[in-house]
């Protein structure tokens, strides 16, 4: 004789269950924790560190074209010439 569940009571059990999802982790949705402060947050903008254009681009230091450039905190974006390592 088989054990497994019969299909009726699989439904039934997949019924009772309850249809909200589950919060995701580190989700802040308590409603007992009050504030009266307002929390901002500041994102900075991201800074390439490498360039790739098949149409190639001009290095920013020496006025080459190239496919690949590099960031340079000084000249901006530049071959791999005037990359300093």
């Amino acid at each position: 004789m088989d054990d497994s569940p019969m299909i009726d009571e699989v439904e039934s059990t997949v019924e009772d269950a309850p249809n909200e999802a589950p919060d995701p982790i580190g989700s802040k949705t308590d409603s007992t924790v009050e504030s009266d402060e307002e929390t901002t947050l500041t994102i900075e903008e991201a800074t390439p560190t490498y360039d790739f254009a098949p149409d190639k681009r001009r290095c920013e230091s020496c006025g080459e074209t190239t496919a690949t450039r590099w960031h340079d905190s000084e000249a901006g974006m530049v071959c791999i010439e005037c990359k300093e390592w």
